[in-house]
Formats: C-alpha cells, structure tokens, sequence
C-alpha cells in the first residue's frame, strides 16, 4: 500500500464551494451597500420588520451578520455587546468613487426565476420603491 503525497492528497480533498447570498441575506446585503453606515442587529431587525411579511429573531440576524462577514462582504467592529458591522474600505484596485458607485441604477433582481426569492426583492422594489429607510408618511 503506497502512501500519497500531499500534492495527491490536494487534489483528492474536496474544495470549498463559494457561499451563495440568497433571500433574507440578500436583501439585507442590497440595502447595506445602497445605505451604508453601520448595522446593528437592531438595525437589521428594524429593516426586516419594514420588508419581510414575519419576525425574525435577533439571534437569526445576528447568524445572517456573521455570515455575511465570513463571505468578506462586511466587517465586524467592536465587542460582543456593542459590535456593528460596516461595508469593507474599497481597496486601491476598484475604481470609481463613492459617488460614481452610489449613481448607479438599482440593478435588476439577480433571482428572476419566479422562486419566493425573487418575488421578496421585486416586492420591496414595488412596495418601498427599492429604498430599505423608515417609511415616511408625507410621500
């Protein structure tokens, strides 16, 4: 019995797939990165509370923020009783500035199958016009 290298053993591993932002999460994403600042849980709970039809508990959220801070798409700040999470510094490589990225148009829903996913994002579209703030009563 021969004993593999660990150029073999490489190879034979199974490679980590790349996490997949779906639903909840990417709503939350969408509105963090058109709204930026920085999130709490409170925060995020205030959004879901404004865009999905049922509660969802702090601790979830919570989950949903680590999750997006392990896909390196937030970073997490302070301790375990007073973290927030805030978009990454853009690095020297990305071009364009805060204000050429914030002009963009809302891009098209990226789930446009007809799955409960999509139909969530082109809700909040219709229903918040694709804006994630407090809901005024003056419009």
């Amino acid at each position: 019995m021969s004993v593999p290298t660990p150029a073999v053993m490489a190879r034979r591993l199974p490679r980590p797939r790349p996490r997949q932002i779906t639903g909840r999460r990417l709503i939350l994403l969408d509105a963090i990165r058109r709204t930026g600042g920085r999130w709490t849980t409170g925060r995020v709970q205030s959004l879901y509370a404004l865009v999905l039809p049922s509660h969802v508990y702090r601790s979830t959220i919570r989950v949903d923020l680590r999750e997006l801070c392990a896909a390196g798409h937030l970073v997490a700040h302070g301790g375990d009783y007073r973290r927030y999470y805030t978009l990454p510094e853009p690095t020297a490589h990305q071009t364009g500035s805060a204000a050429e990225r914030s002009a963009e148009p809302h891009r098209a829903c990226p789930v446009d199958d007809g799955s409960a996913e999509g139909e969530l994002h082109r809700h909040v579209t219709r229903r918040h016009g694709g804006r994630y703030g407090k809901a005024s009563t003056t419009e």
